[in-house]
């Protein structure tokens, strides 16, 4: 079987969540014995027998793919790759404004903004995500596609939901996790708290270190700064004041050594689905603490672990984030039967929908 992946323009340059399954879910199925080719230009569709598109969220700029596709006669399976990223927009505006979410509970406000931004997407298309065009890509960039691909049912009711779009054939993949690299080990447990994820106000670190103000944790940020320089700039100054280590980008190899002396592993974040490094850190025995149903898959994912190895916290509230971690501390990091989903649990689930295409 000949498939293409397709992609956004910049995914290289800019690798993101989508870059990290597009890529792994090729050598999974590669190992299947699948060929897979990444598409860069027009007519690299050619020899094909199926398209493969990644994220909706830039359905501007993968429409043409699908159109491609079909005016070839190929099946277009669509890894959808969406949540709502209402709660994310409004939070990293307000932090444009200089309104740091993480001070107070600016979550009643959100009911306004929900109603203000699709009315300012439809006339002046700001935000993006609300406005008239990037809704139409994605409802033609969906109608072409033959099987969708969600990451969790809850991904699926809301992309169907979100867009008004009739419920269609849809199969759920997990995201998955690098099962070699990321797995128990041994070796004392001497971080209590740690986050692992690009410094920016959707990761919401800044309420993180507010919520172990004073608590005695030991914590540690782990990740770049990401393009808000005044959030990154905040965070800086609070972790050296709070004596939080930061160690910025690292390796996937040292990111593993030190979730592996972490006890609690916390992201807080306003968008996530359901977090890999989430995923990364249950494998390695860690505790987690991650945001309730709104933000993420939880019953997806972690519908068997709440309240033993899994805490959900209300990103807005430091009170919260502070009490889910303490419950994780709490439990205590005792040894559990927990698989996470492989890639190659991935590309056996992505090789079968193909097969329902031919």
């Amino acid at each position: 079987m000949n498939v293409v992946f397709c992609n956004r323009p910049d995914w290289e340059s800019s690798p993101g969540g989508d870059t990290i399954q597009m890529l792994r879910t090729k050598e999974a199925l590669e190992q299947l014995g699948v060929v897979v080719r990444l598409a860069k230009q027009p007519g690299d569709l050619q020899g094909a027998d199926l398209v493969h598109i990644f994220n909706t969220q830039r359905a501007e700029e993968l429409l043409h793919w699908a159109q491609e596709a079909k005016h070839s006669g190929l099946p277009v399976a669509l890894s959808t790759i969406h949540w709502d990223l209402s709660h994310y927009i409004y939070v990293a505006n307000l932090y444009k404004l200089g309104i740091d979410c993480s001070l107070r509970d600016v979550s009643l406000f959100k009911l306004l903004f929900d109603l203000v931004a699709p009315i300012a997407g439809r006339l002046i298309g700001k935000p993006d995500y609300y406005s008239s065009s990037h809704r139409r890509s994605v409802k033609l960039l969906s109608e072409q596609a033959n099987l969708l691909l969600p990451n969790s049912e809850e991904e699926a009711r809301l992309f169907f939901k979100n867009y008004g779009l009739k419920k269609g054939k849809y199969r759920v993949v997990l995201n998955a996790i690098e099962g070699d690299l990321f797995k128990l080990g041994s070796g004392e447990r001497t971080t209590d708290v740690i986050c692992v994820g690009r410094i920016e106000p959707t990761k919401n670190q800044l309420g993180l270190l507010r919520a172990v103000a004073g608590r005695g944790w030991s914590t540690t940020l782990i990740g770049r700064d990401g393009e808000n320089p005044r959030y990154s700039a905040a965070l800086h100054q609070l972790a050296q004041a709070q004596r939080v280590q930061v160690l910025g980008n690292l390796p996937q190899s040292q990111v593993a050594n030190q979730l592996r002396q972490a006890k609690v592993h916390v992201l807080a974040s306003f968008r996530e689905s359901p977090g890999l490094v989430t995923l990364e850190a249950l494998a390695m025995g860690c505790n987690v603490v991650v945001a309730d149903s709104r933000f993420c898959p939880v019953d997806t994912y972690f519908k068997d672990l709440l309240g033993r190895r899994v805490f959900v916290c209300n990103p807005y509230r430091s009170d919260s984030i502070a009490l889910a971690i303490e419950q994780a501390l709490r439990a205590g990091n005792q040894p559990m039967n927990y698989v996470p989903p492989q890639w190659s649990e991935v590309g056996q689930a992505t090789l079968a929908a193909y097969r329902e295409l031919m």
